[in-house]
């Protein structure tokens, strides 16, 4: 009787917690729904129909029950996106929640002027999609850009889109098929072959890369003496500059192909030229080959290098011994020159803010780190310059 009683109190204290907890939640919810609300109305007031659209799938993700307006206002959206099913679904959801003859006008204006399709692709395809015949109304205009550019982007569409005759394929592809969008609430689906998408190298876009700016490259010391062949045989002491830190100019000048519009290959030449003090100068040019990520205006590329450095200057190692009297010559007294052959890796992260169709101009931050067996050599720096634009669809 005892236990069972224990057992009780235990189901009845575990019960009232999962209880306040589910009820805390519930409110946090509600709070967060109240703040996103008020963050798609501020933005529709604006026209940032993206970032509207952006909230709206936010406060979907909640899954709270959304008002009449939320889902009026995220109709409004997609329609200024050419997302026309979008719109006629969420017209659907607000007509659910209050009855008004505007929006069955709405709807049934959207089911006389479109028609329900389903194009069933590849999502590797570069589909080639156009209208001969553009319609006048800038809604059907839009509905068609962003029917194109997901067919572009995926190789499949499912959405409305405008009555009329359209076209999958053309002048760069195989072959071609004419098809006819009926108005209606009856889905078309066409099956895309491979001969509709876009032939040839399957390069989405390419174009120059170009940055110049800042630079800091600090190489510490190394932690030894560093020996090199001597002339007549034996090993003998290189006269390794001790540690440097500068500041001077970074160039770069390269090229990117993108097979996607996610995942792109780079290439480039870089030049880092600094001024130690005094006449201690550093040179370092070497070349790069990688990946560049490009999801929205980001850019991340990362991968190997490899290069040669020049440098000559005051003060060496202490460690440096040739048999010197040290009174006479003391390490940081003595001058060395030279260069090396080193490997290793570099990682830049750039946003475009400037829109140069066909490129983008970027600020990025980049970090680079080279060995040539001896010690290292580490940069740092700030740059502004131009990459690629990401053909995308605007909304």
């Amino acid at each position: 009787m005892r236990n069972l009683l224990i057992c009780l109190l235990v189901a009845g204290l575990s019960s009232t917690v999962l209880a306040q907890d589910a009820f805390a939640q519930s409110a946090e919810s509600r709070a967060e729904a109240r703040r996103l609300q008020g963050e798609l109305e501020r933005r529709a007031q604006r026209g940032a129909w993206e970032g509207v659209e952006g909230t709206y799938q936010r406060m979907l993700a909640l899954n709270t029950e959304l008002e009449f307006d939320g889902h009026m206002i995220g109709a409004q959206a997609a329609g200024a996106l050419g997302k026309t099913w979008e719109r006629y679904q969420r017209l659907e959801r607000a007509l659910a929640l209050q009855q008004e003859q505007e929006i069955v006008d709405s709807m049934s204006a959207i089911d006389g002027a479109y028609g329900r399709v389903r194009l069933r692709g590849n999502p590797r395809w570069d589909v080639v999609f156009t209208r001969p015949v553009q319609p006048f109304i800038p809604d059907q205009r839009k509905s068609i850009e962003y029917g194109s550019f997901v067919l572009t982007e995926g190789g499949q569409f499912e959405g409305m889109l405008p009555a009329g005759e359209y076209v999958l394929g053309g002048d760069d592809t195989k072959e071609t098929l004419t098809f006819t969008v009926e108005p209606g609430e009856d889905w078309q689906v066409i099956d895309i072959q491979r001969g509709y998408a876009r032939g040839g190298e399957g390069i989405v876009y390419h174009g120059p890369i170009a940055t110049v700016g800042y630079a800091f490259t600090a190489s510490p010391e190394p932690s030894a003496p560093v020996l090199i062949d001597g002339f007549s045989g034996g090993e003998r002491h290189s006269a390794q500059p001790g540690s440097v830190t500068g500041s001077g100019l970074g160039v770069e000048l390269g090229w990117e192909v993108g097979p996607t519009r996610l995942v792109a290959a780079a290439a480039s030449l870089s030049y880092s030229g600094l001024v130690f003090g005094g006449e201690d100068t550093f040179h370092m040019g070497y070349g790069w080959a990688g990946v560049a990520l490009r999801p929205g205006n980001l850019r991340i590329a990362v991968g190997p290098t490899y290069g040669v450095l020049r440098g000559k200057g005051t003060g060496v190692i202490p460690s440096f011994d040739v048999g010197q009297d040290p009174g006479r010559y003391q390490p940081q007294n003595i001058g060395y020159k030279g260069s090396a052959w080193a490997s290793g890796a570099r990682m830049t992260a750039s946003y475009g803010l400037l829109d140069l169709e066909p490129l983008q101009g970027v600020v990025e931050l980049g970090g680079h780190w080279q060995t040539d067996g001896a010690r290292s050599y580490f940069d740092v720096g700030i740059r502004v310059g131009i990459v690629p634009k990401v053909p995308r669809f605007e909304g």
